[in-house]
């Protein structure tokens, strides 16, 4: 598909030129430290020594989403993105150098520069791209579908020009009200279409529109670009059929059993890490209120609609589970709080995810009652519950808002079913990392 190709024809190209200006940023760190231009070899000694700092840097930037289309289309985060992960690159280079084999080199003075420098320069570079190199790429493009899905989508390239589409239609009716429409979008200068064939007119201009393909106007299938664009799949579109088509597809055994050794493996690893931490809250929780045990056990459905116990340290006061959290509740008490935007109260989780009740990665386990509820108001809400429940999900790192009603929780429910429709080792590395990005950015209730 043209977009998702020039994704990631676009994420290769800002890798590419971050490493390279990297590299260009020590240069002139090593000129301004010595006042004259650096010899072959002193530059190549500190390459060398910097080379997996790089790379580390640039799986930062990963985690902060700077290879994604929001770096592009809204180019006013980029300073603040930039920013962002610098201070933790300079956190990371700091610990490389000074803890760790560095090449027989401690560059203070070197290091410092070179990260004022490549602040700089990447963020030059970024915006020359957003501002000159796609300035060139222009689409014009018809929509052809009238639901509200497609006019989300159709708001969504017409209010952002980083997309470089331009809608060709801007009536309610998207599609064009004429016999001879592949006339129509000759004279307009369309060069892509964009076809929800959930839209049953289209069949009265199939034909039509067929003769369009000895053109160079393209066909983009909505469903496909949708997802491209939002992450989720569009809910106009959940039906019978779709889920027969989209979700019935068995899991390959090599990635189930990659994804269940990889969950006990890390889950041991950071279980083993998160001990102190779990016992230093269990102290302050219990300083807190001696009153009440420091550790909660809820019932939620997971996979098969099965319940399981799930272990988490105290954040309120009251355990009412009938109540929903909501923003500034005044049940959380003060350490609770610490405890929800750090998710250390989460921590024990990950005994569910050693006794495989949970996953890492998978939709966020809810609450009997609320699956009962949320199962009458909203269709194919169980589908969520064909794979095991997860500490951290698709919908969690794209989706802050609370999803307490149905409407909301609908929304929510479009990314889940576009990861249980999506779902690879690929897709897992980029939620958990995009999770890192979640807790250092201290998001969440």
């Amino acid at each position: 598909m043209y977009m998702s190709i020039s994704k990631t024809r676009d994420s290769l190209l800002l890798f590419l030129g971050d490493i390279i200006f990297f590299g260009i940023a020590l240069w002139f760190s090593i000129f301004v430290r010595y006042i004259e231009v650096p010899s072959k070899s002193l530059f190549f000694r500190h390459l060398v020594a910097f080379s997996f700092v790089f790379l580390i840097w640039a799986l930062v930037f990963f985690v902060f989403n700077l290879y994604g289309k929001q770096s592009i289309i809204f180019r006013n985060k980029l300073p603040a993105l930039i920013l962002r992960a610098q201070i933790v690159n300079s956190i990371i280079a700091a610990i490389y150098f000074y803890f760790l084999p560095n090449f027989g080199i401690t560059p203070k003075t070197i290091l410092l520069l070179d990260l004022v420098f490549s602040f700089a320069l990447i963020f030059s570079w970024r915006w020359y791209v957003t501002t000159i190199v796609y300035k060139g790429r222009h689409e014009r493009a018809l929509i052809i579908g009238d639901d509200e899905d497609v006019l989300e989508l159709k708001s969504e390239l017409s209010a952002n020009p980083g997309y470089h589409v331009e809608v060709a239609n801007t009536d309610k009716d998207i599609l064009p009200d004429t016999k001879n429409i592949s006339s129509e979008i000759e004279k307009a200068d369309v060069t892509m279409i964009i076809l929800n064939f959930k839209d049953k007119r289209i069949e009265t201009v199939a034909s039509d529109l067929y003769k369009l393909f000895f053109t160079r106007v393209r066909f983009i299938e909505f469903q496909s670009l949708y997802e491209e664009v939002f992450d989720r799949v569009p809910l106009s579109l959940l039906n019978d059929q779709w889920m027969l088509e989209n979700l019935t597809r068995r899991t390959r055994r090599g990635y189930f059993i990659f994804k269940k050794g990889m969950d006990f493996i890390i889950a041991f690893v950071l279980g083993l890490v998160a001990l102190p931490f779990v016992f230093i809250a269990m102290i302050a929780l219990k300083i807190e209120d001696a009153g009440l045990s420091p550790f909660i056990i809820h019932e939620r459905v997971g996979m098969g609609g099965e319940l399981v116990k799930v272990y988490k340290l105290r954040t309120m006061r009251a355990d009412d589970r009938d109540k929903p959290t909501i923003t500034n509740d005044p049940r959380i008490t003060w350490v609770g709080s610490f405890l929800r935007k750090t998710r250390i109260d989460e921590l024990p989780q990950l005994w569910n995810v050693l006794c495989g009740d949970m996953s890492l990665v998978g939709p966020r386990p809810e609450m009997p009652h609320f699956v009962e509820k949320y199962k009458k108001d909203i269709p194919y809400y169980d589908v969520r519950h064909t794979i095991a429940p997860g500490l951290s999900g698709w919908a969690q790192i794209h989706y802050h808002t609370p999803a307490y009603s149905a409407a909301t929780n609908a929304v929510k429910l479009s990314y889940e079913l576009y990861y249980i429709k999506n779902r690879s080792i690929p897709l897992d590395l980029k939620i958990a990392l995009r999770t890192i990005h979640t807790l250092l950015s201290r998001k969440g209730i």
